[in-house]
């Protein structure tokens, strides 16, 4: 592939962005230290559950990245191998999601019209995205909304977490437009869960796609800049508002991937089949599409009601308990559980629009988790 208008832009601003990593509860600081940078614009806005915003034009698109990375921060220390940025295996790079950020600042740079959206919290269990979701409804005002924050170079998502967040008819077109410019990508059904995810109750496409990075979450993480460049100067040039609208966010559509032939199962056609009996009885996935081949163990979680296994190696969350945090503390300390557990748990033992859960649930991932 050859590099379209290439920029020393795009390099630059993702060597700064990188340059340290920034936990959850650091936004703030990176976003102080961008617009120091001239990294985004000095007028950015801030909104009630700290996430920042920017807002070019007329438009029904938003787009999205997450401004936190795992781990503590510290100072990362880059070395290029070709087309490759990395680390020298001491820290995680922060491409996840600094490349996105990247692309988001360079998009608002040449004035594309969109909202732009960072997110806080994203790896904590996507916190301000969450809690945005909760205080808005954006159905009357926008079509879809575009995460750039999955791994590799193919991906546009059309689930997360094997639920539907956007429709074959828009990801296909968006794949056109982009591989108009050399690239190769197509539907993805595999998506774990970002940002976008949040909002696919109340805006029609939502997607995630890949942006080139690799090895997220470990120090062996690296980044292909060539690919980031090509990404972000091909999104100056889509039309982002001919994309189609398509799917009906009120119709929930399940992906199948275990036993059975991959196909969409459609709930509302089967008003008694509950959300929990489809993974409990035929889906055989965890709660974020990672597939149990074990049969042993699928035969055995035939017809538990009101349960759910949060991996093939962890303990049953009965649905409906007594609320219980301390049982949640002890888990997490002692099992080490991990954020998609977490997230798991916040969906389906945890209220977020109850005050004392959702105050909880950010202790947990503020304290315990981060």
């Amino acid at each position: 592939m050859k590099n379209i208008n290439p920029e020393n832009k795009i390099l630059t601003t993702f060597l700064e962005l990188t340059s340290e990593t920034y936990p959850y509860g650091k936004e703030d600081d990176l976003m102080a230290h961008m617009i120091e940078c001239d990294i985004v614009p000095r007028d950015i806005q801030r909104d009630q559950q700290g996430n920042y915003f920017y807002k070019i034009g007329e438009s029904r698109t938003i787009f999205t990245a997450h401004l936190d990375t795992v781990g503590k921060k510290v100072s990362v220390f880059h070395l290029f191998d070709g087309d490759f940025i990395k680390t020298d295996g001491k820290t995680i790079l922060g491409a996840d999601d600094k490349a996105g950020v990247t692309i988001l600042s360079y998009m608002i740079q040449n004035k594309i019209p969109g909202l732009y959206y960072f997110f806080k919290g994203e790896e904590c269990g996507c916190v301000g995205s969450s809690m945005l979701a909760l205080k808005s409804n954006m159905n009357k005002d926008y079509d879809r909304m575009i995460s750039f924050d999955r791994k590799g170079y193919s991906s546009v998502i059309t689930h997360q977490g094997s639920i539907r967040c956007c429709s074959d008819e828009f990801a296909n077109k968006l794949s056109e437009e982009l591989n108009y410019f050399g690239f190769n990508y197509r539907i993805d059904t595999g998506g774990i869960y970002t940002d976008s995810a949040e909002f696919s109750d109340q805006i029609s496409e939502c997607t995630n796609i890949s942006v080139g990075y690799f090895s997220e979450h470990t120090t062996s993480e690296r980044q292909n800049i060539l690919h980031l460049e090509n990404l972000a100067n091909a999104c100056l040039y889509i039309e982002w508002e001919k994309l189609p609208k398509s799917r009906d966010f009120n119709e929930i559509d399940y992906y199948h991937s275990s036993y059975h032939k991959p196909n969409v199962y459609h709930v509302d056609n089967f008003p008694d089949y509950t959300y929990d009996d489809y993974y409990n009885d035929y889906h055989y996935l965890d709660g974020y599409g990672h597939q149990n081949t074990d049969k042993k163990k699928n035969k055995t979680r035939r017809g538990k009601k009101n349960k759910k296994y949060l991996t093939d190696n962890t303990t049953v969350i009965n649905l409906n308990p007594k609320k219980n945090y301390s049982y949640l503390v002890d888990k997490i300390v002692k099992d080490n559980i991990s954020l998609e557990e977490l997230e798991i748990i916040k969906e389906q033992y945890l209220d977020i629009n109850n005050a004392e859960d959702r105050s909880y649930y950010e202790y947990l991932v503020g304290n315990l988790i981060c």
